[in-house]
């Protein structure tokens, strides 16, 4: 399934590795506002209008769990149209220039330093299936693999895993903690070259469900670096 993002207009497939986000901007794309089957009701109040569930009530920024997510489709008009255009003219302007600093640069022979790429890695360990009413701990292994040091960390706590269950600590304490769209963002600093960052989730166990718990991790621009996967399973 292929999903355009309402926010910048990007094109995202829900088999890459940033799904449920926007590549380019990081936006939730999985929305109840994002679903064809949402709708108004005649009081001008937000429904799902699915054939087998609705109308049933809803908020615009919910991030459905029903399994019957099908992406709504978006015309690029309007502001969409024009970031487009305006993509567009500055690709044709960065070529131009680009192939203006080739040719200048084809006169002179130095040396350039290239920047070293730094590599992050994420596993994820959990227990096995936890029941209503019980206490749990999940831990997030983030990796620096390089010989240079990173950026500063953003661990990414997905929507998905708050929703069944309440983080009552985490250790080590981030520098800074933010929730956006539902998911929960942990800030830590740089890693040093083959450092190992150890965060442990403690969580208790609110509500019987499964989830496929996906940590990601970001740098402080946005960049997605690493992303792993676990299934967790809270019985009754």
């Amino acid at each position: 399934m292929e999903v355009r993002c309402p926010q910048c207009g990007a094109q995202n497939r829900d088999d890459s590795l940033d799904f449920p986000l926007c590549h380019r901007c990081h936006e939730e794309l999985v929305r109840c506002r994002q679903c064809r089957h949402f709708g108004r009701s005649a009081q001008g109040a937000s429904t799902c209008e699915h054939p087998v569930i609705g109308p049933l009530q809803v908020t615009p920024e919910h991030v459905p769990n029903c399994g019957l997510f099908a992406a709504r489709r978006h015309s690029l008009t309007g502001s969409h149209a024009r970031a487009h255009i305006h993509r567009a003219v500055l690709a044709l302007v960065a070529v131009v220039l680009g192939g203006m600093v080739l040719f200048a640069a084809s006169a002179v022979v130095s040396e350039l330093e290239v920047p070293h790429t730094v590599y992050l890695d994420l596993l994820a360990e959990g227990p096995g299936p936890v029941s209503v009413g019980t206490d749990f701990c999940v831990n997030c292994l983030v990796h620096n693999q390089s010989g240079d040091t990173s950026e500063p960390v953003v661990l990414l706590v997905p929507a998905e895993l708050l929703q069944l269950c309440a983080v009552t600590a985490v250790a080590p304490e981030p520098v800074r903690s933010e929730y956006r769209g539902g998911d929960r963002y942990l800030y830590y600093p740089p890693l040093r070259p083959h450092q190992w960052l150890d965060v442990r989730l403690d969580l208790a166990a609110l509500h019987p469900g499964e989830v496929a718990f996906r940590p990601r991790v970001f740098t402080t621009d946005g960049a997605l670096k690493a992303q792993a996967h676990l299934g967790i399973e809270v019985a009754r």
